[in-house]
Protein backbone atom coordinates (compact mmCIF):
# COMPACT_ATOMS: atom_id res chain seq x y z
CA UNK A 1 0.00 0.00 0.00
CA UNK A 2 2.75 2.52 0.86
CA UNK A 3 4.73 1.98 -2.54
CA UNK A 4 1.39 2.53 -4.61
CA UNK A 5 1.37 5.80 -2.65
CA UNK A 6 4.62 6.47 -3.48
CA UNK A 7 3.88 6.05 -6.92
CA UNK A 8 1.02 8.02 -7.25
CA UNK A 9 2.51 10.60 -5.37
CA UNK A 10 5.34 10.67 -7.70
CA UNK A 11 2.74 10.38 -10.35
CA UNK A 12 0.89 13.43 -9.11
CA UNK A 13 4.70 15.63 -8.88
CA UNK A 14 5.38 14.41 -12.49
CA UNK A 15 2.37 15.65 -13.51
CA UNK A 16 2.70 19.31 -11.83
CA UNK A 17 5.85 19.35 -12.90
CA UNK A 18 5.15 18.54 -16.56
CA UNK A 19 2.12 21.62 -16.50
CA UNK A 20 4.44 23.84 -14.55
CA UNK A 21 7.41 23.87 -17.05
CA UNK A 22 5.31 23.05 -19.97
CA UNK A 23 7.27 19.93 -21.27
CA UNK A 24 7.65 19.04 -24.46
CA UNK A 25 6.34 15.74 -24.41
CA UNK A 26 2.82 14.95 -23.42
CA UNK A 27 1.40 11.94 -22.43
CA UNK A 28 -2.29 11.06 -23.11
CA UNK A 29 -4.09 7.84 -22.13
CA UNK A 30 -6.93 5.77 -24.11
CA UNK A 31 -9.22 3.24 -23.77
CA UNK A 32 -9.85 1.24 -27.31
CA UNK A 33 -12.66 -1.13 -24.97
CA UNK A 34 -14.43 1.97 -24.51
CA UNK A 35 -14.77 2.89 -28.55
CA UNK A 36 -15.10 -0.47 -30.20
CA UNK A 37 -18.68 -1.29 -29.48
CA UNK A 38 -20.01 2.26 -30.55
CA UNK A 39 -18.11 1.65 -33.76
CA UNK A 40 -20.07 2.34 -37.26
CA UNK A 41 -21.06 -1.04 -38.49
CA UNK A 42 -18.86 -3.32 -35.22
CA UNK A 43 -22.52 -4.63 -34.93
CA UNK A 44 -22.57 -6.56 -37.58
CA UNK A 45 -19.69 -9.33 -36.15
CA UNK A 46 -21.96 -10.94 -34.04
CA UNK A 47 -24.23 -11.73 -36.87
CA UNK A 48 -21.36 -12.86 -38.88
CA UNK A 49 -19.76 -14.98 -36.18
CA UNK A 50 -23.48 -16.64 -35.94
CA UNK A 51 -23.55 -17.24 -39.46
CA UNK A 52 -19.88 -18.59 -39.08
CA UNK A 53 -20.58 -21.16 -36.44
CA UNK A 54 -24.18 -21.86 -38.23
CA UNK A 55 -22.82 -22.52 -41.91
CA UNK A 56 -19.04 -23.58 -41.06
CA UNK A 57 -18.74 -25.04 -37.43
CA UNK A 58 -21.99 -27.00 -36.96
CA UNK A 59 -21.40 -28.13 -40.74
CA UNK A 60 -18.18 -29.51 -40.44
CA UNK A 61 -18.85 -30.95 -37.24
CA UNK A 62 -22.06 -32.95 -38.25
CA UNK A 63 -19.69 -33.96 -41.70
CA UNK A 64 -17.12 -34.94 -38.36
CA UNK A 65 -19.24 -37.02 -36.05
CA UNK A 66 -21.23 -38.71 -39.39
CA UNK A 67 -17.82 -39.88 -40.44
CA UNK A 68 -16.69 -41.14 -36.52
CA UNK A 69 -20.61 -43.45 -36.40
CA UNK A 70 -19.34 -44.62 -40.06
CA UNK A 71 -15.98 -45.57 -39.44
CA UNK A 72 -16.98 -47.01 -36.05
CA UNK A 73 -19.76 -48.86 -37.04
CA UNK A 74 -17.57 -50.49 -39.76
CA UNK A 75 -14.78 -50.92 -37.45
CA UNK A 76 -16.72 -53.16 -35.54
CA UNK A 77 -18.29 -55.69 -37.69
CA UNK A 78 -14.68 -56.02 -39.59
CA UNK A 79 -12.49 -55.42 -36.40
CA UNK A 80 -12.13 -59.33 -35.53
CA UNK A 81 -10.75 -59.59 -39.44
CA UNK A 82 -8.61 -57.36 -39.26
CA UNK A 83 -5.02 -57.80 -38.23
CA UNK A 84 -1.31 -56.27 -37.81
CA UNK A 85 -0.99 -52.68 -40.12
CA UNK A 86 -4.55 -52.92 -41.27
CA UNK A 87 -5.70 -53.21 -37.45
CA UNK A 88 -3.50 -50.20 -36.31
CA UNK A 89 -4.07 -47.91 -39.01
CA UNK A 90 -7.96 -48.58 -38.61
CA UNK A 91 -7.74 -48.45 -34.28
CA UNK A 92 -5.62 -44.80 -35.41
CA UNK A 93 -8.50 -43.67 -37.96
CA UNK A 94 -11.00 -44.48 -35.13
CA UNK A 95 -9.26 -42.70 -31.87
CA UNK A 96 -8.53 -39.76 -34.76
CA UNK A 97 -12.41 -39.42 -35.58
CA UNK A 98 -13.15 -39.87 -31.64
CA UNK A 99 -10.99 -37.54 -30.47
CA UNK A 100 -12.35 -34.77 -32.93
CA UNK A 101 -15.98 -35.45 -31.19
CA UNK A 102 -14.74 -35.72 -27.80
CA UNK A 103 -13.02 -32.45 -28.30
CA UNK A 104 -15.14 -29.84 -30.38
CA UNK A 105 -16.70 -27.99 -27.95
CA UNK A 106 -12.45 -26.58 -27.60
CA UNK A 107 -11.65 -26.81 -31.41
CA UNK A 108 -15.16 -24.73 -31.43
CA UNK A 109 -14.27 -21.90 -29.62
CA UNK A 110 -10.47 -21.85 -31.15
CA UNK A 111 -12.58 -21.65 -34.05
CA UNK A 112 -14.70 -18.66 -33.30
CA UNK A 113 -11.87 -16.43 -31.41
CA UNK A 114 -10.22 -16.72 -34.09
CA UNK A 115 -13.10 -15.55 -36.58
CA UNK A 116 -13.93 -13.01 -34.27
CA UNK A 117 -10.41 -11.62 -34.14
CA UNK A 118 -10.27 -11.25 -38.18
CA UNK A 119 -13.59 -9.85 -38.58
CA UNK A 120 -12.55 -7.05 -35.34
CA UNK A 121 -9.45 -6.24 -37.26
CA UNK A 122 -10.71 -3.43 -39.58
CA UNK A 123 -12.34 -1.63 -36.82
CA UNK A 124 -9.51 -2.03 -34.52
CA UNK A 125 -7.29 -0.56 -36.92
CA UNK A 126 -9.56 2.24 -37.61
CA UNK A 127 -8.66 3.07 -34.03
CA UNK A 128 -5.24 2.30 -33.70
CA UNK A 129 -5.19 4.84 -36.89
CA UNK A 130 -7.09 7.99 -35.33
CA UNK A 131 -5.42 6.86 -32.54
CA UNK A 132 -2.16 7.58 -34.14
CA UNK A 133 -3.44 11.12 -35.71
CA UNK A 134 -4.50 12.00 -33.08
CA UNK A 135 -1.19 12.09 -30.88
CA UNK A 136 0.30 13.90 -34.07
CA UNK A 137 -2.02 16.67 -34.61
CA UNK A 138 -1.87 17.50 -30.65
CA UNK A 139 1.78 16.76 -30.07
CA UNK A 140 1.61 13.76 -27.86
CA UNK A 141 4.88 11.66 -27.79
CA UNK A 142 2.48 8.63 -26.07
CA UNK A 143 -0.09 7.21 -24.89
CA UNK A 144 -0.78 4.60 -22.23
CA UNK A 145 -3.60 2.51 -21.76
CA UNK A 146 -6.18 4.19 -18.88
CA UNK A 147 -5.11 0.66 -16.70
CA UNK A 148 -2.26 2.12 -16.04
CA UNK A 149 -3.43 4.86 -14.57
CA UNK A 150 -2.69 5.98 -10.79
CA UNK A 151 -6.23 5.68 -9.54
CA UNK A 152 -5.66 8.29 -6.73
CA UNK A 153 -4.35 10.64 -9.14
CA UNK A 154 -7.78 12.14 -11.36
CA UNK A 155 -5.41 12.57 -14.59
CA UNK A 156 -6.34 15.76 -16.83
CA UNK A 157 -9.41 15.51 -19.05
CA UNK A 158 -7.59 17.16 -22.08
CA UNK A 159 -5.23 14.08 -22.08
CA UNK A 160 -8.10 11.33 -22.16
CA UNK A 161 -7.77 10.34 -25.70
CA UNK A 162 -10.40 7.93 -25.61
CA UNK A 163 -12.58 11.47 -26.35
CA UNK A 164 -10.60 12.96 -28.54
CA UNK A 165 -10.06 9.61 -31.00
CA UNK A 166 -14.37 9.80 -30.62
CA UNK A 167 -14.38 12.94 -31.60
CA UNK A 168 -12.69 12.32 -34.50
CA UNK A 169 -14.17 9.40 -36.03
CA UNK A 170 -17.91 11.39 -35.16
CA UNK A 171 -18.48 8.81 -32.24
CA UNK A 172 -21.27 10.57 -30.19
CA UNK A 173 -20.67 11.29 -26.92
CA UNK A 174 -23.09 11.63 -23.93
CA UNK A 175 -23.77 15.69 -23.17
CA UNK A 176 -21.92 15.33 -19.85
CA UNK A 177 -19.06 14.36 -21.19
CA UNK A 178 -19.01 17.12 -24.11
CA UNK A 179 -20.07 19.87 -21.35
CA UNK A 180 -17.51 18.88 -19.26
CA UNK A 181 -14.46 19.10 -21.92
CA UNK A 182 -15.93 22.23 -23.04
CA UNK A 183 -15.29 23.56 -19.48
CA UNK A 184 -11.95 22.01 -19.59
CA UNK A 185 -10.80 23.90 -22.89
CA UNK A 186 -12.13 26.98 -21.61
CA UNK A 187 -10.18 26.22 -18.33
CA UNK A 188 -7.37 25.43 -20.56
CA UNK A 189 -7.66 28.66 -22.93
CA UNK A 190 -7.89 31.23 -20.06
CA UNK A 191 -4.90 30.04 -18.56
CA UNK A 192 -2.53 29.67 -21.70
CA UNK A 193 -4.30 34.01 -22.44
CA UNK A 194 -3.57 34.91 -19.00
CA UNK A 195 0.37 32.92 -19.50
CA UNK A 196 0.85 35.24 -22.68
CA UNK A 197 -0.30 38.85 -21.14
CA UNK A 198 2.39 41.38 -21.37
CA UNK A 199 2.74 43.24 -17.53
CA UNK A 200 0.98 46.40 -17.58
CA UNK A 201 3.97 49.28 -19.01
CA UNK A 202 4.77 51.70 -15.56
CA UNK A 203 4.49 55.29 -16.41
CA UNK A 204 7.65 57.44 -16.12
CA UNK A 205 7.85 59.49 -13.21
Amino acid sequence: MRRILFVCVALAASILFSNTTQAQEKMGYFDEDKLLPFMPGVKKVDTLLALFQRDTLNVQYDTTYTAYKKFDSLYRRDSALLTGENRKVAETTLNRYKAQVLYWSEYEKQRLQYKEAELMFPYKKALSDALMAVLAENGYAYAIHVSQLCKYVAPPLLDNLTIRVAMKLNIPLAKSVTDEWNKALAKEAAKAKAGTAKPPVKGKK
